[in-house]
């Protein structure tokens, strides 16, 4: 009689190991067949993680030397630097990228064309005013190269709103306009500027 109970015992363990493997299983075919999606997923709109992984990496290759001021209400600090965290400091963009499947069809589009009906310019506006990305605006140039980038951003919530514009110009710099309202202590403004050059 024991060793009844104990074969049924040792029956039902393999019987329990065997469909938890089933499970991971099945999970990790789930799980790929997200990425497969996600992989397939064609650009609807400008993408700004990969263009910017792209300027990150010519940026580094150009040996860029960098002007940083920094205005902070009405106190300005200007400093020059030989390296800068690239990355980091275009991260305004990069995390902004509104390429994104969860994001299709909730921007307007404006393709802006020349006398050549070559591409000029891009303009973004949302359609939903509670994503943080308001407006993107690309300018080109007749290669169809990027001449500009204008991205307009708020995030708000009960203690603090933010108000951002950030300007990016290929090989010269970009700009980032900053407005806080901070409830208890009023309003905030700061602008980063950095210029590039050799």
């Amino acid at each position: 009689m024991v060793n009844t109970i104990k074969s049924t015992s040792q029956r039902i363990n393999k019987s329990t190991i065997f469909t938890l493997l089933c499970i991971l299983l099945l999970a990790s075919c789930t799980k790929s067949s997200i990425n497969l999606e996600e992989s397939a997923y064609e650009e609807k709109y400008f993408d700004l993680q990969k263009y910017f992984e792209q300027e990150v990496t010519d940026i580094k290759l150009k040996n860029f030397q960098f002007l940083k001021k920094i205005t902070l209400n009405d106190r300005t600090e200007e400093q020059q630097f030989d390296t800068l965290n690239i990355e980091e400091e275009l991260n305004i963009f990069i995390k902004n990228n509104i390429n994104r499947p969860s994001l299709i069809g909730r921007y307007e589009v404006d393709s802006i064309l020349n006398d050549q009906q070559q591409l000029n310019a891009l303009n973004y506006r949302t359609l939903d005013e509670k994503l943080p990305v308001k407006t993107l605006n690309i300018q080109f140039d007749e290669q169809q190269k990027v001449t500009q980038l204008e991205l307009k951003t708020t995030n708000q919530s009960r203690l603090i709103d933010t108000y951002s514009k950030a300007i990016y110009q290929p090989n010269k710099g970009y700009t980032i306009n900053n407005h806080q309202e901070i409830l208890l202590f009023g309003a905030q403004d700061m602008e980063i500027e950095v210029a590039y050059f050799k």
